[in-house]
């Protein structure tokens, strides 16, 4: 018995590889940050599951943006030389059952629709990558604001 999540219904297994998608764009849930989109998957001889991490999480912690006027829209992070979202397999046959990009590969993951103020509270978004390492300087990270005009008459 095999499972995966978050739920693909485009997901093929074939002998124990699964082949998903890792989204190159996931739109920010405020509810739960964006850990719906981290992959994991469970192999059992039962119907009883344990989940493993196939994925990575990139994790930013923000405190204060000055001015207030400011509005966090999206982050993107991008890498130079790697695939770091689209067509993935994992293979649950192995001990590590890793997340890697095998086609269909883009160099940038964005984390859409955050539209926030940060004002004095500590927020976390999260990104999901595949787990793999990086050389140094090959991994961007960008925060793109929204200016946010007010009219008082």
């Amino acid at each position: 018995n095999y499972a995966l999540y978050p739920y693909d219904a485009d997901a093929t297994f074939t002998g124990g590889v699964v082949t998903t998608t890792l989204q190159p764009t996931q739109t920010y849930n405020g509810a739960y940050g964006n850990l719906g989109y981290a992959l994991m998957a469970a192999k059992s001889a039962t119907n009883n599951f344990s989940f493993r991490n196939a994925g990575s999480l990139l994790r930013f912690k923000l405190s204060k943006i000055v001015p207030d006027e400011f509005t966090l829209n999206s982050i993107k992070v991008a890498s130079a030389s790697n695939n770091i979202a689209g067509e993935v397999t994992i293979n649950l046959n192995n001990t590590e059952a890793k997340a890697i990009v095998t086609s269909n590969g883009v160099k940038e993951i964005t984390l859409a629709d955050i539209n926030y103020a940060v004002t004095t509270d500590v927020k976390e978004f999260y990104v999901a990558m595949p787990s793999m390492s990086f050389a140094d300087k090959d991994l961007t990270v960008t925060f793109i604001f929204w200016l946010i005009f007010i009219s008082v008459e």
